[in-house]
Order: C-alpha cells, then sequence, then structure tokens
C-alpha cells in the first residue's frame, strides 16, 4: 500500500513536508535562522509533533493498542493478506486450531475458547471455570496457543489481531512436489 492509498502515512508526509518547507524558507546561510523567527519556529514545531502523533497513532492501531471508536481502521500487514480474518469482529469455532497474528515475525497455531466451550482436564481446579450443570471444567474464554505434541495449551498474553485456518497438509490432498 502506497501512502496516497493509506490516507493516515498521506497525512503525516505531507505535514513533514510543510514543515520542511518552512525550516528552509527561514534558514539562512544553511544554518537554522530561528533566533527571530519564532512563530515560524512554534510552526514548524506544530507540524512535526502533528506528523509524529500520525504516525504513533497509526502504529497503535495497527499493534491493538487503541480502544474506543477508531480502533482497528488500520488493518496489521498480515490481516491484508488473503485469507486473514480481523479480530475481533468475528472469531472461529471455539476448540478449533487456527494460524493466529499476535504482531510477530510469524503467526502462531491456537484456538479460541468460548465460555464453557473447551474442556479443561478435571485437575484444573485452580485454573478452570467449574460449571456446576455438567460437573465440568472449563478453560476460561480467550485464546491458547494450541500445541500438537503437548498437552498444555498455554494462555495467549499478546493482543491478537487476525487469524486464519489452517492450510491443508499433504494428507489432506495437497500435492507436495
Amino acid at each position: 500500500m502506497t501512502d496516497k492509498q493509506d490516507p493516515i502515512t498521506h497525512a503525516a508526509r505531507l505535514l513533514r513536508e510543510a514543515a520542511e518547507e518552512l525550516r528552509q524558507a527561514h534558514a539562512y546561510n544553511n544554518s537554522e535562522g530561528w533566533e527571530n523567527e519564532t512563530d515560524a519556529k512554534a510552526a514548524y514545531d506544530e507540524h512535526l509533533a502533528a506528523a509524529q502523533a500520525l504516525e504513533d497513532w497509526e502504529a497503535a492501531v495497527g499493534a491493538g493498542g487503541v480502544s474506543g471508536p477508531l480502533m482497528g481502521i488500520a488493518a496489521p500487514p498480515t490481516a491484508q493478506a488473503e485469507g486473514w480474518t480481523k479480530l475481533p469482529w468475528q472469531l472461529p469455532e471455539p476448540g478449533m486450531p487456527v494460524l493466529l497474528d499476535i504482531g510477530k515475525k510469524y503467526p502462531i497455531r491456537a484456538m479460541w475458547a468460548a465460555k464453557h466451550t473447551v474442556q479443561a482436564a478435571d485437575d484444573d481446579t485452580d485454573w478452570g471455570e467449574y460449571v456446576e450443570e455438567d460437573d465440568m471444567y472449563y478453560a476460561p474464554e480467550g485464546w491458547y496457543e494450541w500445541n500438537q505434541c503437548e498437552d498444555n495449551h498455554w494462555r495467549v498474553t499478546e493482543t491478537p489481531r487476525a487469524w486464519m485456518p489452517l492450510p491443508p497438509t499433504s494428507a489432506e490432498g495437497v500435492e507436495h512436489g
């Protein structure tokens, strides 16, 4: 995506260019030249601060760190790729292993546990949620790593950004060659 397609990046770039034009218009002999130009210096600083605020806001949205009505406007790069479902709008079936984008270099294999849908071990009295009607313990609602070779599925502590179904394996009809 170019900055002309991304309005936040485009606006920040325009603010930085305007600040640079102000600096060049008020610089004398390649020096800063701001001594007697307090209004121009204030405008320059204001432009740069606004550009930085936009860039910080966009980075926070992409990392899942902004809440409120503007949350999620900028999708993370992996969520923009085909097959990814942006969170928190749509969740997978509880207990189904998926790839989960948590903002790291690679996604992890994980599962979503909706409230009282994924059974916990009988001895998880300190951790699981007990439901008297079922006489069962359940994993608390949230995301959990899905470890194929380990019995423990650790709770995901990072903020999930997007998920997608696991790709098929060669055993499911995809030939590798």
